[in-house]
């Protein structure tokens, strides 16, 4: 993508090995008494079936490595020949992975065999404990269910000599889904349609029975192919099983009593110790991540998630209605939009584009109750479909009492002051 700051999927799975994580001695009940909801899973659109693997994914067994490689060492250095297979290529000055979190590395590698780079993602030897290795094996047979254009592709799974367990992923050159968003200057329709297709990579993941439960703009690059952008889902590492059998209720949560998430994306049953969480979760979340795209923050605000404690925090997550998408445009200074949004939007104008259909889909996505919400991922992206901002529907416009604008109709400016956001 010739002038932009270029990163890799990598970089973010360095964020994603250790998410914002609650304490789980400091889990207690929120400020005020939740009323939990039992919602019954939603059907999934594919009948439902065992995948237990899919074409192209190799699952190798461990095996001592040849030719110099330095598998039983404990720190990767560049030049290094995992597998007698991976040669590990640092980044920088120092030649250092492409990211390193709490549990594992992230290298940029050379695959000899297939004549290929990727993101080799490495667990730390110290890091091989029963619980994470249990972790790390539950993401290896997950990512194998999934084939989706849309989601970084895993091409091999294994063991190295010493005993660490890697990924070898699609090595994925691009931005976070925000930083293209602003680096590329998209005007509010170009950003919906952009979200369309995550939220179809997000409902092929669910009807594998596979709920992400971490994602955010980190976790979603985006890369251009004959000029067009591609969103990528990437890093599943704290997912959980949605069906019963292959895996027990506590093998598929990472640490048992913990809470793990990201405090600005968060669903309120995510915020539970305990609970059934289903595909509702996520279609909150991607509320979470759209309201971003469209308003340049969170629902929460990044301030507030940063700031607060604890207690603070899972009661506004779970008790603070988010505030329509139009609304928290108007209260955004200038410099903020102008940042992100193309030059000659002002936040008044984007307000008006929100208002109706916009606003709505947003503000269901965003029920604390998740019977209230969409039942799945791919409703949202119908409505979307169905009812984007520059083609407002009467259904939104009653429901809002507001009538939209477009931006090939009447936004309510003067001539001179129209926009192309």
């Amino acid at each position: 993508m010739p002038g932009l700051d270029e990163r890799s999927n990598a970089a973010s799975h360095s964020a994603a090995d250790h998410p914002t994580e609650i304490d789980p001695h400091l889990a207690a009940a929120p400020p005020e008494p939740t009323k939990t909801t039992a919602v019954p899973r939603p059907v999934p659109r594919e009948p439902a079936k065992k995948v237990t693997g899919r074409p192209g994914f190799t699952e190798r067994a461990p095996h001592s490595s040849a030719g110099g490689s330095r598998d039983g060492s404990y720190g990767d250095r560049d030049g290094d020949v995992l597998e007698s297979r991976y040669v590990l290529r640092g980044v920088g000055e120092q030649k250092a992975p492409l990211g390193q979190g709490a549990f594992g590395e992230v290298w940029q590698a050379y695959d000899r065999q297939f004549e290929r780079e990727v993101a080799l993602k490495i667990l730390k030897q110290r890091m091989c404990r029963p619980a994470t290795m249990l972790r790390f094996e539950l993401e290896k047979q997950l990512v194998a269910r999934m084939e989706h254009p849309n989601i970084a592709q895993v091409f091999e799974a294994g063991t190295l000599g010493d005993g660490r367990p890697f990924l070898a992923m699609e090595l994925i050159r691009g931005l976070t889904l925000t930083e293209y968003c602003a680096q590329r200057r998209l005007g509010l329709h170009d950003r919906l349609r952009l979200f369309i297709p995550i939220c179809r990579a997000v409902q092929h993941a669910h009807e594998r029975f596979v709920l992400h439960r971490d994602l955010k703009p980190s976790n979603i690059m985006v890369v251009e192919h004959d000029g067009r952008p591609v969103p990528k889902v990437i890093d599943f590492g704290i997912a959980k099983v949605l069906e019963e059998g292959e895996f027990s209720a506590d093998a598929s949560d990472t640490v048992e009593g913990s809470i793990k998430g990201t405090p600005a994306y968060m669903s309120p049953e995510q915020t539970r110790r305990s609970g059934e969480l289903t595909v509702r979760s996520d279609v909150y979340t991607l509320g979470a991540i759209l309201f971003e795209m469209v308003t340049a923050d969170t629902p929460l605000t990044h301030r507030r998630t940063r700031e607060l404690d604890f207690f603070q925090l899972v009661g506004l997550i779970c008790h603070e209605e988010a505030v329509a998408p139009s609304v928290a445009m108007l209260r955004r200074k200038a410099a903020t939009v102008a940042a992100t949004f193309p030059p000659d939007c002002e936040p008044a104008a984007l307000a008006r584009l929100l208002r109706g259909d916009v606003d709505v889909i947003l503000l269901r996505a965003l029920q604390k109750e998740p019977a209230q919400r969409y039942g799945s991922a791919a409703e949202l992206a119908d409505d979307l479909e169905r009812h984007p901002p520059t083609n407002p529907s009467r259904r939104a416009r009653r429901a809002s009492g507001i009538a939209p604008a477009s931006c090939s109709g009447d936004t309510g400016l003067p001539p001179s002051r129209r926009s192309s956001c």
